[in-house]
């Protein structure tokens, strides 16, 4: 009973040895290790997104129309824009915007 007992813990020893080339999962042999890539692609803004934007100018003036002391609360989701199904939003003393399919910066 011992012996085979010994046998089968030394062949589920052995089947559990894994061969380092199974092991690389993130090596790629065409780039450098110290390289990496984002395959992700880039958010772009779609209908139904919110956009918080901040306006910045030398001028005084300017930056009081678009700055936060206008605005009498500072959550972003009151001060930020959405985007209509259309892929526009409505900017204050500007109009109508396209920005559907933009990206964030």
């Amino acid at each position: 009973m011992r012996k085979y007992l010994s046998i089968l813990l030394l062949t589920i020893v052995a089947y559990a040895c894994t061969p380092t080339q199974k092991l690389k999962y993130t090596i790629d042999n065409q780039n450098s290790p110290n390289t990496y890539h984002n395959v992700r692609s880039e958010k772009t803004i779609q209908p139904y997104d919110y956009l918080y934007i901040k306006i910045y100018s030398l001028d005084e003036k300017t930056a009081a129309i678009f700055g936060d002391e206008m605005r009498m609360t500072t959550s972003e989701e009151l001060v930020s824009y959405s985007v209509n199904d259309k892929g526009y939003i409505n900017f204050p003393f500007v109009g109508q915007i396209y920005v559907k399919d933009l990206t964030i910066d």
